[in-house]
């Protein structure tokens, strides 16, 4: 599991005007995880930084949030 970075996310869906569930259909993720994802501290796996690294057109590091 990964932390996201819950700011990153929300200015990239914020950028697109999109509503959460938009966000979760176009994104391929069903609306509670992409409810989570706008949380800050939520954990996720690599899975969904996969599909929000492609839906976002950026690498999934930067959607990560480095421990220590």
């Amino acid at each position: 599991m990964f932390q996201i970075d819950s700011s990153r996310v929300r200015s990239e869906i914020f950028k697109r005007g999109l509503s959460t569930s938009e966000f979760a259909r176009q994104a391929g993720l069903n609306e509670t995880t992409a409810r989570k994802l706008l949380r800050d501290g939520s954990e996720v796996q690599p899975k969904v930084i996969g599909a929000l690294a492609k839906f976002f057109g950026v690498n999934g590091e930067t959607l990560i949030i480095k421990k220590g």
